[in-house]
């Protein structure tokens, strides 16, 4: 898991091994068990951009390709399908975890990761 935020730094690690959940942060090391996680939940977090180098490949792919068949409205289509093409969707799994020392820390994580976190807690 990758350390995205918190009172521990932006940076850093994050494993779960046994009953601990072991950070690695430039501050140093720490290691917390289940019993010290004061709080915990997770959230999914949905991004939505624009790839410009998906459409500069897509216009000349698909904008040369309709310009060849069907002519200059061919080659509008090709980059109209090009810029609908480009929009990508991608989704976050993000986990805010504070612990019972005060200290607390955001995590980037997969879906597995989340479960062992709540497992861990439970």
């Amino acid at each position: 898991m990758k350390v995205i935020g918190g009172s521990l730094g932006t940076t850093g690690e994050a494993v779960i091994g046994g009953q601990r959940l072991f950070i690695k942060v430039p501050s140093g090391k720490r290691k917390y068990s289940a019993d010290d996680i004061a709080s915990m939940n997770a959230e999914v977090v949905k991004k939505k951009e624009f790839s410009a180098g998906s459409f500069v490949l897509g216009a000349i792919i698909l904008g040369g390709l309709g310009l060849v068949v069907l002519g200059p409205i061919g080659a509008a289509v090709g980059l109209l399908l090009s810029v609908l093409g480009s929009w990508r969707k991608s989704s976050d799994q993000i986990a805010h975890v504070e612990f019972s020392d005060g200290e607390r820390i955001t995590l980037s994580c997969t879906p597995r990761a989340i479960k062992k976190l709540f497992k861990l807690r439970s």
